[in-house]
C-alpha cells in the first residue's frame, strides 16, 4: 500500500519558480503615442505562433503602425513567419504597417531566406 504524505503550510519548502518551457515565447505590448511596440522573446515555433498572433491582433486592433521587436527571438519557424506575413498584409490593407524594428541574427537570416517582400529583413 502506498501512503500519501500530507504537507502542511508549516512543513512546506518553498520551491524555485518553474522556468518557461524551452519552446515558449513571451510577448510584451508597449503602447506609444503613434505606434504600438510588441517585443517578442523566446522560440517562435508552431506552439508560440498562436500566442504571437493573439498579441499582434491586440496590437493591431486600432490599426496604424506596429513596431515589432524580434531581438529576443532565437528561432522562428515557418508558422511564425506565416503569422507575421498575415498580420503585415492585414495591416497594409487597412493602411497601417507592421515594421520590424529589431531582429536577432537567426531571425534576420530566416527573413532573408524567406525572401518575402511583405516581410523585409530589418537592416536591409
Amino acid at each position: 500500500m502506498i501512503e500519501l504524505a500530507t504537507i502542511t503550510a508549516q512543513t512546506a519548502v518553498p520551491t524555485a519558480p518553474v522556468p518557461p518551457h524551452a519552446w515558449s515565447v513571451q510577448t510584451r505590448l508597449e503602447p506609444g503615442p503613434d505606434t504600438i511596440r510588441l517585443a517578442v522573446s523566446g522560440r517562435l515555433g508552431t506552439e508560440g505562433a498562436a500566442q504571437v498572433r493573439s498579441a499582434l491582433d491586440a496590437a493591431t486592433a486600432a490599426g496604424g503602425r506596429v513596431h515589432l521587436d524580434l531581438s529576443g527571438v532565437d528561432y522562428i519557424s515557418s508558422a511564425g513567419l506565416a503569422v507575421l506575413r498575415a498580420v503585415a498584409a492585414t495591416l497594409a490593407d487597412a493602411g497601417g504597417a507592421l515594421v520590424i524594428v529589431d531582429v536577432s541574427e537567426p531571425v534576420r537570416l530566416a527573413l532573408k531566406l524567406a525572401g518575402d517582400p511583405v516581410l523585409p529583413a530589418a537592416g536591409q
